[in-house]
C-alpha cells in the first residue's frame, strides 16, 4: 500500500464510524455483567486475541488479493488499489464485529443508531471517491476498478 492509502483509511474512512460509536445505544444486558477486576485493564486477553485474529485475517486476505492480482498480470498500482479497497471494506465490516461485546453487531439495534448508518455510508462514498475520481487517481495513486474486480 501507498502511504497516502494508509492515511486515507485512518483519517477519512475510519473517522466517521469511530465518532458514531459515541452514539451507540447501551446494550440491554450490560448491567448483568460482572465488573472488571480492579487490576485488569480495558484490553484483557480476550480483546487482545480478537484484535490479533482480526488483524491476521485482514492482512492475510489483503496479501492474497495482492498476490492474485500480480499473478494475473495486473500492474502494481492496480494491485495496490485492490488492496486499498479490500482494507477499507474490511475496516468498515469490523464495525459489526465490535459494536456488541458478546454477539455480532449486525442486528436490529443497528437501526437505533442512524449516525452509524450514515457514517458507514459516508465512509464507503469517500473510499469510492478515492478510487474513481481522476484527481485522487493521480494524488493517491489509485486505479478505477471494474465491476468484475469487485466480485
Amino acid at each position: 500500500m501507498q502511504p497516502l492509502h494508509i492515511l486515507w483509511l485512518n483519517l477519512v474512512v475510519d473517522l466517521s464510524p469511530a465518532m458514531a460509536f459515541a452514539m451507540e445505544p447501551k446494550e440491554g444486558d450490560i448491567m448483568k455483567e460482572y465488573p472488571r477486576k480492579s487490576g485488569e485493564g480495558l484490553l484483557n486477553k480476550k480483546y487482545v486475541l480478537q484484535i490479533l485474529l482480526n488483524g491476521v485475517l485482514i492482512a492475510s486476505v489483503c496479501f492474497l488479493v495482492f498476490r492474485t492480482a500480480i499473478v494475473r498480470g495486473y500492474e502494481v498500482e492496480h494491485a495496490q488499489t485492490l488492496v486499498f479497497v479490500m482494507m477499507g471494506m474490511a475496516q468498515l465490516a469490523l464495525v459489526f464485529n465490535i459494536r456488541r461485546s458478546h454477539k455480532l453487531g449486525f442486528d436490529k439495534t443497528l437501526l437505533q443508531n442512524p449516525f452509524m448508518i450514515g457514517a458507514l455510508g459516508l465512509s464507503t462514498i469517500l473510499l469510492l471517491l478515492a478510487v474513481y475520481l481522476p484527481f485522487f487517481n493521480r494524488l493517491m495513486p489509485t486505479v478505477p476498478l471494474t465491476a468484475i474486480e469487485w466480485e
